[in-house]
């Protein structure tokens, strides 16, 4: 029969006559022909039932709510940092749609009433002479760009704002796509529109009020708003908090996404729309007569229908209505107001209130803390690893409890409340260890570390084991050796850090797995580093300390996962986010970064040459560079990877220098008619002893076509330190005049040179030895290595 203490389904821990007929079965399995007397008075029950009743109380703690496994001594809230990612930090996301952008300057930039983007191709002719050399279509179309078109609320600070706009988006630039720039034709123009009424009003009104209000609900109605809403607000119209921080992370309030998808300028007005506007004013009566009004030749961009019921605009990618407020002057309204059948006219009075400054007010906030973080949940610190010994739950007549012994009594029955408590204490020791390690739960499952390893093991076993003292079990020092006690703890065969080191690793890869990461790749990276022999407690520990970077890094890595550089500005990586933005870390292509703390590599920065260093240059020595051998050394310290975008090399003038040539086949006969479209170079070094496993290249290779997008064509090349060199050297020159503007063609021309002809090496092998094909090259003589 199974036990019921053995199936984990059905474990009765809190219920104590299920404990005592689970401990009862056990009990016959074991010595059911020996021991029969089964009733309550017996010694065996009695240790039984303390022992269940201890169990209980375990089980009962393990029910709490998890907030409160969370909370620290002497604190009312759960810690959250080491084992939770926060809503607003690890639920948004750099902007991969075209609404997202939207959404992005909407909520990030003022002064902008709408903003459309549009996905269009940059058209490339190229020259008969590559067409013929290279057998190419004439016409490149290349995917990938977007035309940006802008409502803003005042022309006067359009270039300010086209300027923000441009340095936001590009920014928050995705791989392998661009901006257009602004110009002019892409800033929407304004087109006055007024009205001629006579509306007929109450007496005893304020009707310079009532003008007011008139004003304010057509020039609504004529140009609208997007709002802006508060966290509250976002709940309180019942969206989800996964919705509310979908895309990108706000600055000035939240964009509901529905009511953006809907939100676009006003192409046509009625009458009849704005005489209901009118009509649900205090104070107004009726709108005898109406009709809209267009200043100078703005008549001839619109349509005004026979009956003058409604206007369209002609060209509505070109032009926006804006209501010609009646309180600037002049102005295209004529609004007359009838009492009684006298006709009259009003000016709107400084100083009268109304509606609008509140919605200026409101529109003109900006996010603070609190508008994007939920309160803190309130929680108990239980006290988990409180321990209350099982010998306190014996019956005082037993002796092994806090009731101490006479003096009077025998040696011998001394030594047998000692031996009593002994045995107990083997059950004391279970329990307070279980205690320790439930209680420590919050630090276990985390990704909060420490640098070096032997503090890692101190930690680990303040977390995992409980030394008991007088104060837990009475007369304790009288049951153990105090100082073989301690020693047991420190007993590789109680505490084995190799196993620990597993478990902990295990802990990590719980939590990556929520998130939807792995590190297998770094699991086989470290045994192929070692040479297939058992990877040691440091490298084992060295995987935690990349797992919990990795987890510490995931709402910057996820938010920022498939941005690219700001070509415009300086490369730059910071340990710390350089604005007050949590996922603003620098300039840099996030997926690098997420490559390299996947790999194992903490060192990453943007700028990072990869590279040996020369020790001679080849002008210095009969035209063959020598390099400092680093073959050998620690991949961590010498491995890397550059990412290229082929849309950035594209030049205004396209020519036989500047064309950026690529492959379609293996036996390099055919180039692509487009290798500019969605498509990336990455470079990584071929020449260090590590990477001439070629188990160890299809796992850099897999990793990362992992991470990049999956409409992204890669070309991965391991090359020579000679082409790294020069490749990085170009590269440099070409991102900075690229970052200047000044078009240069040299500098472009030197670094697509070198792409095209980018080759992958091998092991070196010679054709008398037997060697792999497909994984090995020849030696080369355009470089050598100064061997130290």
């Amino acid at each position: 029969m199974e036990s019921k203490f053995e199936n984990n389904n059905n474990r009765p821990v809190l219920d104590p006559d299920a404990l005592r007929a689970a401990g009862l079965e056990r009990i016959r399995q074991l010595s059911g022909n020996i021991w029969s007397d089964h009733n309550a008075t017996d010694p065996g029950i009695t240790m039984l039932e303390a022992v269940s009743f201890s169990i209980l109380d375990l089980g009962y703690r393990t029910t709490f709510d998890i907030r409160d496994l969370l909370t620290e001594p002497n604190k009312s809230n759960p810690s959250y940092e080491y084992s939770f990612h926060e809503p607003y930090s690890i639920l948004p996301s750099a902007p991969l749609t075209i609404n997202d952008y939207r959404k992005l300057i909407l909520e990030n930039i003022e002064g902008i009433k709408n903003v459309w983007l549009k996905d269009t191709k940059k058209k490339i002719i190229v020259p008969e002479a590559i067409v013929k050399a290279y057998n190419i279509e004439k016409t490149i179309e290349v995917k990938g760009f977007y035309d940006v078109f802008i409502d803003v609320n005042s022309v006067d600070n359009a270039e300010k704002i086209v300027n923000e706009v441009l340095n936001l988006l590009h920014k928050n630039r995705n791989i392998c796509e661009d901006f257009n720039t602004i110009d002019e034709n892409k800033i929407l123009k304004h087109l006055p529109v007024g009205i001629e009424a006579d509306i007929e009003v109450n007496p005893d009104e304020n009707y310079s009020l009532i003008l007011e209000q008139i004003s304010e609900a057509l020039s609504t109605y004529i140009s609208p708003d997007l709002r802006l809403y508060t966290l509250e607000d976002m709940l309180s119209k019942g969206k989800s908090v996964a919705d509310i921080f979908t895309g990108p992370f706000p600055k000035n309030g939240y964009v509901d996404i529905e009511e953006m998808e809907d939100f676009d300028s006003v192409k046509t007005l009625y009458v009849s729309d704005i005489i209901k506007l009118i009509m649900q004013i205090k104070g107004v009566v009726s709108v005898r007569s109406m009709r809209f009004v267009v200043g100078g030749d703005d008549w001839k961009k619109v349509h005004i229908d026979k009956d003058n019921y409604q206007i369209t605009i002609n060209e509505s990618d070109k032009y926006v209505f804006r209501f010609d407020e009646i309180k600037d002057k002049p102005n295209l309204n004529k609004i007359n107001f009838l009492l009684n059948n006298y006709r009259f006219n009003v000016k709107i009075t400084k100083g009268e209130t109304s509606k609008t400054e509140d919605k200026v007010k409101e529109s003109d906030y900006k996010l603070k803390e609190s508008q994007y973080r939920f309160e803190k949940d309130n929680a108990t610190n239980r006290d988990l690893d409180r321990y209350y010994t099982v010998q306190n739950d014996f019956p005082s007549v037993y002796l092994v409890g806090t009731e101490n012994i006479a003096r009077s009594e025998t040696d011998l029955r001394k030594a047998q409340r000692l031996q009593m408590k002994g045995y107990l204490t083997f059950f004391d020791q279970l329990f307070a260890d279980f205690l320790t390690r439930l209680n420590s739960a919050k630090k276990i499952l985390s990704w909060d570390t420490v640098d070096k390893l032997e503090d890692w093991e101190t930690r680990q076993k303040s977390y995992l084991q409980r030394i008991l003292t007088d104060y837990d079990i009475d007369d304790f020092h009288s049951i153990v050796d105090e100082k073989g006690y301690a020693d047991y703890f420190n007993n590789s065969k109680v505490f084995n850090i190799n196993s620990e080191l597993d478990n902990q690793n295990r802990a990590l890869n719980h939590l990556l797995a929520r998130f939807g990461e792995s590190f297998v790749n770094f699991s086989i990276l470290q045994y192929i580093a070692n040479t297939g022999d058992t990877i040691d407690d440091e490298s084992k520990f060295r995987l935690i300390k990349n797992k919990s970077m990795m987890l510490k890094m995931l709402p910057t890595l996820g938010y920022r996962r498939t941005m690219a550089i700001d070509y415009r500005s300086e490369l730059s990586v910071s340990p710390q986010p350089i604005s007050n933005m949590w996922y603003d870390y620098g300039n840099y292509y996030a997926i690098e970064q997420k490559l390299y703390i996947k790999l194992g590599i903490n060192d990453y920065s943007p700028l990072k040459k990869l590279h040996p260093k020369v020790a001679k240059r080849a002008e210095d020595n009969g035209g063959i560079t020598l390099f400092e051998d680093n073959r050998a050394t620690t991949y961590t310290e010498t491995f890397g990877l550059h990412i290229y975008e082929h849309n950035l090399l594209i030049h205004s003038d396209i020519s036989e220098g500047n064309f950026l040539r690529q492959y379609t086949d293996d036996s390099k006969t055919k180039y692509s008619n487009d290798p500019y479209s969605m498509k990336v170079t990455v470079v990584l070094p071929g020449w260090l002893n590590i990477v001439q496993n070629h188990q160890f290249r299809e796992i850099i290779e897999n990793a990362i076509k992992e991470e990049l997008p999956a409409h992204i064509a890669v070309k991965i090349c391991w090359i020579d330190p000679m082409q790294m060199l020069n490749l990085e050297q170009q590269y440099d020159i070409f991102i900075q005049s690229l970052r200047n503007k000044d078009d240069n063609d040299a500098a472009l021309s030197n670094f697509v040179g070198t792409l095209s002809r980018l080759k992958n090496i091998y092991q070196e092998a010679n054709l008398d030895k037997e060697t792999l094909l497909g994984y090995t090259t020849l030696v080369t003589e355009q470089y050598k290595w100064k061997i130290n």
